[in-house]
């Protein structure tokens, strides 16, 4: 959690807030507070312009420490909303490293999350840039890619038994039909125009299974 927590969206502190103890009246925010959470683990100021510190509010409670213990964090400065996004990284970075989950940071503003399962694994890709990107990922032992289109989100579906190289999961991501061994199962479709008044229509977004059998 980060920011100011007074009590739940009607301002109530319940009974559940009262036990996590993560209640207090709060400070005004300066338009330039400082905090450690940085790359270099050095003091990195957050600017809050655009009279955000106007309608922001940082808690009172102490600066929140590496290493993190428990299972309750909370930051007292609200790090999404400052300008600068270095905080927020080293926050997040920390978070995850503590929880033991695995990540592979990278310079693009492409979010790519894997969700494996024991026959497929969901590939979700989200990319926040403005120009389309493309990332590397290794599910068990298979390098696939997601390009992604910018400021879209794109799902892919894998089955590792029908495992796909790099390229040919790039292609299925730009949506280009393609074809393997011969066999014309091994499609990807690309999305159809808006339907206009009248027609069927489609889903804004597009999920490809690669190497998948037609069938139910």
């Amino acid at each position: 959690m980060t920011g100011w927590i007074g009590g739940d969206p009607y301002g109530r502190e319940t009974d559940a807030l009262k036990q996590l103890g993560i209640c207090d009246k709060g400070r005004p925010i300066a338009m330039r507070e400082w905090t450690h959470w940085s790359p270099a683990h050095v003091l990195q100021s957050a600017t809050y312009n655009s009279n955000r510190s106007e309608f922001l509010r940082a808690a009172v409670s102490p600066p929140l420490v590496e290493p993190l213990e428990g299972n309750i964090w909370h930051e007292p400065l609200p790090l999404e909303f400052a300008r600068e996004e270095e905080p927020l990284r080293a926050l997040l970075g920390e978070a995850l490293a503590a929880a033991k989950v695995p990540v592979h940071g990278s310079g693009l503003p492409l979010t790519v999350r894997v969700l494996n399962t024991k026959k497929s694994a969901l590939l979700i890709g989200v990319n926040e840039g403005s120009a389309e990107a493309t990332r590397a990922v290794d599910v068990d032992g298979h390098q696939l890619g997601l390009r992604v289109a910018p400021g879209l989100s794109q799902l892919l579906a894998h089955r590792p038994r029908y495992g796909r190289d790099a390229r040919g999961c790039e292609e299925a991501a730009r949506g280009e039909r393609h074809l393997s061994h011969g066999d014309p199962t091994h499609t990807s479709g690309r999305l159809a125009p808006p339907a206009r008044a009248g027609e069927q229509g489609t889903s804004p977004r597009r999920i490809t299974m690669l190497g998948s059998k037609a069938g139910p």
